[in-house]
């Protein structure tokens, strides 16, 4: 099982492999390697499930992470796995 890690860019989806500049392509490749090293372990042990991680990502300069997870003590581990700072609702 791997972490799935999608990319926003201009409001759709895209893969890293899309993109003619080689070094943005490189750029979301890294952070989906990443990602998916830091999180391999975390998994859900009541429900089975690892985290999917979305990666809004804003002129290559700002990229916001969203975590979808099955229950939020799954969502908690991988925010404190990727070091994601918490906002309250």
């Amino acid at each position: 099982m791997s972490v799935k890690v999608k990319f926003i860019v201009g409001g759709r989806e895209v893969s890293p492999d899309s993109f003619v500049d080689g070094l943005q392509s490189a750029m979301l490749k890294q952070v989906r390697d990443s990602v998916g090293q830091r999180l391999h372990r975390v998994k859900c042990s009541t429900h089975q499930s690892q985290p999917e991680v979305t990666v809004e990502v804003d002129g290559f300069k700002k990229m916001k992470f969203q975590i979808a997870a099955c229950c939020q003590k799954l969502r908690n581990e991988a925010e404190d796995t990727l070091e994601i700072k918490r906002t309250l609702s």
